[in-house]
């Protein structure tokens, strides 16, 4: 007879020609068989088991409770890999239960066991990383993470949405902010990340979020000066938003501020720069203020010095450059929001033409609706604020139209607007930020209906002189900050209505019409003889006081210039300029000889309309 076979394996025992019917589906068989740590000495054991319970008639049976000894091996394997195991990171920010994964100096892995339970070590990150607090973003409702992880010989920490983490098509872009994951190990750290905030759900703190300055909560709080909201904007804006901080002595500063405030085109500056948090509480819009003049005046440190109200004025900081796309400036009017905007040179950008969409994209206040790959609309960005920029130049030119100059206060910079513009701009870059904060808590207890109050007291008076409705906006807002900010900061003599008034415009100075009406007499001035039968090429004639132009030579004319010829013609109607025939500004006449459509100018060279200004409204501040 056959000896019996008893097998021993790895330290399991098992004598297969000893099972009977119901010893081969005991659980002792199987807790030998798995003691097994060779797969392919478990294998031929397995084998031989089968082919016993087959001549038992116990095989399904055994079979079933093989799958279900195996599942339940994995599981008790796993759940004594997750007991009590924590992240043991050097210098960790957070200690973090993880489960399964061994978090370490050497990285994080986990135990993987195949379908015959054998385990094998497999790395999520082989550098340390960890999840250290969580974002809900008060505008969106969006969800973020926070990410620290040790690389290149330090802690370092970004910012992510939490979908980037969940996804192991997404998780990859982590690479590219220094996280070391690919393909292969993408699924590992997303499950990595799971099992963390999982398990520590009531240890990794979770904070309001925003990703942008200015007022939030019903404009009761002000962004960055409240200290339950944090930052989760991208790491570009990081950098600006971390520029809006104290620094210095702010008894210098103010010292520095009284004595530049002698000049009234910093005095205007600064108000401005005031005036951009109380945009939003007054529900107005946005506006800009542009000092232009010949390079040496100290332009730029004008713009440091208003700058330094809220933060790091340096070049590159606050005060920024243009060299940005459309999308680009949009993006950063809307992280700033309710902070004032800095632009430094205009004249920079080469690519526009004339700067009127430039004024109107950033004075409207919102961005472009943009659909996303998920079939939506992304949220529509906003922004509350006012923009102080400079250059070697006028923003507007002849052509601008009435909506662009509404929105713009000009002030031409003839002479130095500083003493020692050089020690002017290393105060204010070594102290700053000192009044931003202290003019948000002012507003914050000030009763909204006095705001409302002063504001209509400077604007009122503004459109009595015949100062349009924007611009008279802009100024009563420049005016009521510099009302407060004396009481508040200087103590000296606060802007006079008057001192703005002189840069405001009236409905007559950003009338487009108006303007190519003396752009029309400019020409035909100039084109005399075009029009006196001297040069072969005419282009109308003269009659009497009256000259007679070609319609299709009139309306090239203005389209070069950029102007809307039909407009235009209905001005000319409104206003008498030309002859009128069955209500319309053209008609047809004889030009050498031809029939041709012309418009008669009736005594073209004599003033029609009454540009005096009004000059018996009183000064009442």
């Amino acid at each position: 007879m056959e000896q019996s076979k008893v097998l021993f394996m790895d330290g399991a025992k098992i004598n297969v020609d000893a099972l009977t019917v119901d010893t081969i589906t005991d659980k002792q068989v199987f807790k030998e068989l798995f003691n097994v740590n060779n797969l392919f000495t478990r294998a031929r054991l397995i084998a031989d088991l089968q082919s016993k319970a087959k001549a038992l008639g116990k095989l399904k049976d055994f079979n079933a409770l093989l799958k279900a000894y195996r599942t339940e091996y994995i599981q008790n394997a796993k759940r004594e890999l997750k007991k009590d195991n924590l992240t043991t990171f050097t210098e960790q920010p957070i200690e973090l239960f993880c489960g399964d994964w061994k978090a370490d100096d050497l990285g994080v892995r986990t135990t993987v066991f195949d379908k015959e339970g054998k385990a094998e070590e497999m790395y999520a990150c082989p550098h340390p990383i960890l999840i250290t607090e969580r974002y809900i973003n008060i505008e969106t409702g969006r969800e973020k993470a926070k990410l620290d992880f040790y690389k290149d010989g330090k802690w370092q920490n970004i910012i992510v949405e939490k979908k980037t983490i969940a996804s192991r098509q997404d998780i990859v872009n982590l690479s590219g902010f220094g996280v070391q994951v690919t393909s292969e190990t993408a699924s590992f750290l997303v499950r990595y990340f799971y099992d963390l905030e999982s398990l520590n759900i009531d240890k990794i703190q979770c904070f309001k979020s925003t990703e942008r300055l200015g007022w939030v909560d019903y404009l009761t709080d002000f962004i960055p000066y409240v200290d339950n909201i944090k930052f989760d904007g991208e790491n570009n804006n990081k950098v600006l938003f971390e520029c809006i901080k104290e620094n210095g002595d702010f008894a210098l500063w103010l010292k520095t501020m009284k004595e530049a405030r002698t000049n009234d085109t910093i005095k205007i500056m600064l108000a401005t720069s005031l005036a951009s948090p109380i945009i939003a509480k007054l529900n107005k819009l946005p506006f800009f203020v542009h000092i232009w003049g010949s390079s040496g005046t100290g332009k730029t440190v004008a713009l440091m010095v208003a700058a330094s109200i809220w933060g790091n004025p340096a070049l590159g900081k606050l005060v920024r450059g243009l060299n940005s796309t459309a999308v680009g400036m949009e993006r950063l009017a809307a992280f700033f929001n309710n902070v004032p905007c800095f632009f430094n040179e205009l004249q920079t950008i080469k690519h526009l033409k004339h700067f009127d969409d430039f004024i109107y994209k950033l004075c409207e206040g919102m961005g472009k609706e943009r659909g996303n790959k998920f079939g939506g609309n992304d949220k529509l960005s906003t922004w509350c604020n006012c923009y102080i920029t400079n250059g070697e130049q006028c923003i507007l030119n002849d052509n601008s139209g009435a909506g662009a100059s509404n929105r713009i206060i000009e002030m031409e910079v003839n002479d130095n607007l500083f003493e020692d513009a050089r020690l002017m701009a290393d105060t204010v870059i070594e102290n700053y930020g000192f009044a931003g904060k202290k003019f948000v808590e002012y507003l914050k207890d000030k009763n909204i209906e006095d705001l409302k109050a002063d504001f209509e007291e400077f604007y009122l008076f503004f459109i009595k002189c015949k100062i349009t409705e924007k611009q008279a906006m802009a100024g009563a807002l420049i005016c009521v900050a510099d009302k407060y900010a004396n009481e508040l900061f200087w103590n000296d003599e606060a802007l006079d209505a008057e001192d703005v008034y002189k840069y405001l415009k009236t409905e007559i100075d950003v009338d487009q019409n108006l303007k190519a009406v003396e752009l029309i007499k400019q020409w035909i001035a100039s084109n005399n003889n075009k029009f006196n039968g001297v040069e072969n090429l005419q282009w109308g004639k003269v009659d009497g006081t009256d000259y007679v132009v070609m319609s299709s030579t009139l309306q090239g004319f203005l389209r070069e210039n950029e102007y809307d010829y039909k407009a235009v013609y209905k001005h000319l109607v409104l206003f008498n300029l030309v002859d009128v025939r069955k209500n319309e500004a053209t008609h047809t006449e004889r030009i050498n000889g031809i029939v041709v459509r012309v418009l008669r100018f009736k005594d073209i060279f004599k003033p029609k309309i009454d540009f005096t200004p009004v000059q018996d409204t009183k000064m009442p501040f």
